[in-house]
């Protein structure tokens, strides 16, 4: 997309949706490929990161762990980039501790459905549900990502 094009929108997502097929034990090598493309990625002009941990454990039987590191290091480059963090439920379940050191470092959260069909579309009940489990309640305005 062209700079021009890019000042139609209000909000611009992106998010990384393909890592190299890698067993369990490989979680290193995939934390360091997703760096690598994450670097490069965020250096087009993005608002919200979607998903942001999903690729690491998207066809993982019981799912990936992501390092305590890994999160810690990609919340402040979210920060550094004022990139807000996507949280949604579809085909993903959040990562607490990296959401955690978001909202420890000061990341916007932006919720999202990424609805796949209309029913889906507003339904925020569990995206405040798991905020709440983080300790965030009441008046969410220092917290999510509004425009």
């Amino acid at each position: 997309m062209r700079a021009e094009e890019i000042e139609r929108f209000d909000i611009v997502l992106g998010g990384v949706h393909r890592l190299p097929k890698l067993s369990f034990e490989d979680m290193y090598v995939a934390e360091s490929n997703l760096k690598g493309m994450l670097l490069n990625f965020l250096e087009f002009p993005v608002d919200v990161l979607a998903h942001p941990l999903r690729v690491m454990w998207k066809g993982q039987s019981g799912g990936g762990h992501v390092s305590r590191d890994f999160c810690g290091w990609l919340a402040k480059y979210l920060k550094q980039k004022n990139v807000a963090a996507g949280l949604n439920f579809h085909g993903n379940n959040p990562d607490p501790q990296f959401f955690q050191i978001c909202l420890e470092e000061g990341v916007k959260i932006a919720l999202g459905s990424d609805a796949h069909s209309l029913c889906d579309v507003g339904s925020f009940h569990p995206h405040l549900e798991f905020l709440r489990t983080l300790g965030c309640s009441g008046d969410l305005t220092d917290v999510l990502l509004t425009r």
